[in-house]
């Protein structure tokens, strides 16, 4: 091929976003490479064991931390919301198959705790931090226990 071919094609890709790199072919840096690439994988191996039971061991630490932070905010937020003397039961409930089953449920057996916002649904309500859609009749802090999603 002549060189303008070769121009002429990089002006064709390089119009639809993409990069034109020269490459030339070299056995020496690419057995470098392999040798670099194995030597991390080894040091990798090596690193993994240690970390992996360091993980195990301060897994249990954080879980139960971020449980006794949501405990905490669930009695703040019992405080705020229906005052003192304090009367509320904390509870944690795990739906297996229907969230939004139990959730209605749960609308419909406390619905007249907190009678200071009757809204409807259509209704805006004015809290910090809560929409109209996230308010509840009880205090209600999802915890998400996948911790193998993003």
């Amino acid at each position: 091929m002549p060189r303008d071919k070769f121009t002429v094609r990089n002006c064709k890709i390089t119009s639809i976003r993409f990069i034109v790199r020269d490459f030339e072919y070299n056995p020496k840096s690419i057995k470098m490479e392999k040798e670099q690439k194995h030597k991390l994988e080894q040091e990798i191996a090596k690193q993994s064991g240690p970390l992996m039971n360091w993980l195990k061991i301060n897994f249990g630490v954080a879980f139960t931390s971020w449980i006794h932070l949501k405990a905490l905010r669930t009695f703040v937020e019992s405080v705020l919301r229906y005052g003192l003397p304090l009367r509320f039961q904390a509870a944690v409930i795990g739906p297996k198959k229907s969230e939004k089953k139990v959730l209605a449920i749960l609308k419909q057996l406390y619905d007249d705790l907190d009678t200071r916002f009757d809204v409807k649904d259509e209704e805006q309500i004015d809290l910090p931090g809560i929409t109209s859609q996230d308010y509840k009749p009880y205090v209600f802090f999802k915890v998400n226990t996948d911790l193998h999603s993003k």
